[in-house]
């Protein structure tokens, strides 16, 4: 499919925390807002959590977008009755995969390179009393499986280690590419980004966009 024939804003997260704020679905803060206090912000709704300016970035901030069956439905466009048989009914009719060229990628209208890397700037945050780093709940990544060359596509959540690094910690219900790879000892093709909610426990999922 050519990606002239494709909406890119139609689908963005933006545009789904708005169709949720009309639906009354969504808590906002916009008063400045420590990283500290997060947590306990969003485990204190069962709304899904907009923060306006958090951190000393003062990035915004959306949390539990899919954090009910009122919210998943409004995301698969269907009422909540229906929401089963349309997950199922999407899983056995995958869409065709769309190569947008890099000169018309949103994701290069801000590049970060070298030494001016700093992952400290994001919204890494604690989010659960017995986590041993900071995280970002929702990251993707998109991976090529160097002997097959069969794509995928995974939510990880992400463990701040440095400013240049940070470590995935692959889903249990998943087997991660990136096994693989490390049992043939061959490099893997791979991307990330941080732009979406999925649910996960309690259906609490942190994303951030610029």
């Amino acid at each position: 499919m050519p990606s002239r024939n494709v909406d890119l804003d139609k689908y963005r997260l933006r545009r789904f925390v708005e169709l949720l704020i009309d639906m009354d679905e969504v808590e906002t803060h916009a008063e400045a807002v420590p990283l500290t206090r997060l947590s306990t912000i969003i485990e204190g709704t069962d709304k899904a959590v907009l923060f306006k300016r958090a951190g000393p970035e003062q990035v915004e901030i959306v949390a539990k977008t899919a954090g009910s069956p009122r919210r998943l439905a409004a995301a698969f466009e269907v009422s909540e009755g229906k929401l089963h048989d349309e997950y199922f009914r999407r899983l056995a009719n995958p869409q065709p995969v769309v190569e947008v060229p890099s000169g018309e990628a949103p994701v290069h209208e801000v590049k970060i390179t070298g030494k001016d890397v700093d992952l400290t700037k994001l919204p890494f945050h604690p989010q659960h009393a017995y986590d041993g780093s900071c995280y970002l709940s929702s990251a993707i990544d998109y991976t090529v499986d160097p002997a097959t060359g069969r794509r995928n596509v995974g939510c990880r959540r992400l463990s701040l280690r440095n400013r240049y690094e940070t470590r995935p910690i692959s889903s249990a219900f998943t087997r991660h590419p990136w096994h693989a790879a490390n049992a043939c000892r061959s490099p893997l093709r791979s991307a990330r980004i941080r732009s979406i909610s999925l649910p996960r426990r309690r259906g609490r999922a942190v994303t951030s966009w610029h």
